[in-house]
This record gives C-alpha cells, structure tokens and sequence, in this order.
C-alpha cells in the first residue's frame, strides 16, 4: 500500500509540475508577444518603417475598418510608407496611441491578441498632405477593436494577421 501512495505521489507531483511548466511557458510567451507588440507600437510611432517591416510575417494580412484586405507589401506602400517619413520628421505626429483591454489567446506557436485601441495624430494628413491637423484640435481620438494573430517563425514572433474595426454604438 505505502508503495502505491508513493506512486500516487509521485505521479500526482509530476503531473503538478508538467501544469506548472506548461503555465510558465504560455505566460513566458504571452510576456513575449505583448514586448513584441509594444515594441512594434513604439517603432510604428517612430517612422522606423524597417523595423515595423521586421515584426509583419511575410504572408502578412489586414483587414482595416473600411473592409479592405492587404498583404504586407499592399499595407506598407499603401498605409504605413506616405506616413513614415512625416513620422521621423515631426510634421505628423501620435498625440495618442494607446492600447487597453487586451485580452490574449496562447495557441502554442500562435497567439491572438485584442483589445481596444485609441489614436489620433496631428500635424500633416499623410494620406492628403493639403490637410493639416493642429495640435490643439478639438477633434476626438478614434477608438477601435483590433485583432492580432501572432506566429513564432524562427524563433521570433511575427505579426501575421491583424483585423480593424470601428465598433458602433448599441441601441
């Protein structure tokens, strides 16, 4: 009988430390996605368009909150490359660009992470250059739900896939 509670024991300590592990390792990894995001968030508010490239996995994918769906190259010549450079300059600037109720998902070599994010810039229109926003415009932050799914490729966590939308209002 003794022989069968020190297995009982063992295996129930073994099974204890596997789940502690397993609980290490998924926060582990969502300590590391959410050091990625914020590490993206602050080049992508930099201009540091090389860097924001690095963290898009080459088979990247967006929808944005108008229902358009590009790939990595669409997304960077499109969105990100007209607004870079006025980034790195200051002639646009992130006057907000907060992220907030995130919840993460750990899937193994993939997370998904959403939430709720608020931005605004001001200074140059990067997407129309003849408009310009002053800073002290009275105009609200935009608010929207966002989702990322995050890949691990080469050791690295990559953003794969990322799903904006404007949430409206409930009656």
């Amino acid at each position: 009988m003794r022989a069968v509670n020190g297995l009982h024991v063992l295996l129930v300590s073994a099974i204890l430390c596997g789940m502690v592990q397993t609980a290490a390792g998924q926060s582990s990894a969502k300590a590391e996605v959410l050091a990625a995001l914020a590490e993206r968030d602050k080049a992508f508010v930099a201009g540091d368009e090389t860097k924001v490239a690095q963290f898009m996995s080459e088979d990247y994918l967006q929808t944005d909150v108008s229902g358009n769906i590009q790939d990595k190259q669409a997304w960077l010549n499109e969105y990100y490359r007209p607004m870079a450079p006025l980034l790195k300059s200051g002639e646009t600037r992130w006057v907000t660009f907060d992220r907030s109720d995130i919840v993460v998902r750990d899937l193994g070599d993939t997370m998904v992470v959403a939430g709720k994010q608020t931005i605004k810039h001001v200074g140059v229109n990067p997407w129309n250059p003849k408009v310009t926003t002053p800073p002290d415009s009275p105009r609200a932050p935009l608010t929207l739900r966002f989702t990322h799914v995050w890949i691990k490729r080469g050791g690295a966590w990559k953003l794969a896939v990322v799903h904006n939308a404007i949430p409206t209002e409930r009656k």
